[in-house]
């Protein structure tokens, strides 16, 4: 079936007005005709009346919701805040704490000698050298010396890259 012609002022209103349809229930339209009969105002401007509620309700509540929503983030943002500074203050303690056990493990435990050129005290280092190679060495007569002795090289000697030398 072919549309319906419309004239143009029919037209250009239907474009300036759209039309909305609602379906509602039996006891929800039964309210609107009885407001609609009790009231004299028309279908239109009960909704536009209903539309400015809603926009009043809508604005009321998201202002109320960003408040809350702000002071929350506040409380949020506090409460890491404390985290963060809690875990930058568990690790400033455990260093501190790394700190305080490797200096008492090293006057308990660290094994020093003196050079056999310069006699400066040296340190075994598990790094640099093994604590079984300088008891080796020291069983077998060798004495150890700096891997580059202030001494030797101030001799023009070059350096000892090992660290043993052979017993003098």
């Amino acid at each position: 079936m072919p549309a319906k012609r419309r004239p143009p002022s029919w037209q250009r209103y239907a474009a300036a007005h759209p039309t909305i349809g609602v379906h509602v229930d039996r006891p929800t339209y039964a309210r609107l005709l009885t407001l609609r009969e009790e009231s004299g105002l028309s279908f239109g401007y009960l909704v536009r009346r209903g539309l400015g509620v809603a926009e009043k309700e809508v604005t009321t509540a998201i202002a109320r919701g960003f408040k809350k929503g702000r002071s929350a983030g506040y409380a949020e943002g506090k409460k890491a805040g404390h985290s963060e500074g809690w875990i930058a203050g568990r690790e400033a303690g455990y260093a501190v704490g790394r700190e305080a056990g490797r200096q008492e493990a090293e006057s308990r435990y660290k094994i020093e000698y003196r050079c056999a050129a310069c006699h400066l005290p040296m340190a075994v280092e598990k790094a640099h050298q093994p604590v079984v190679a300088v008891a080796t060495a020291a069983i077998e007569g060798r004495r150890y010396v700096h891997a580059v002795c202030p001494r030797s090289v101030g001799r023009g000697r070059s350096p000892n890259s090992i660290g043993v030398t052979s017993s003098r």
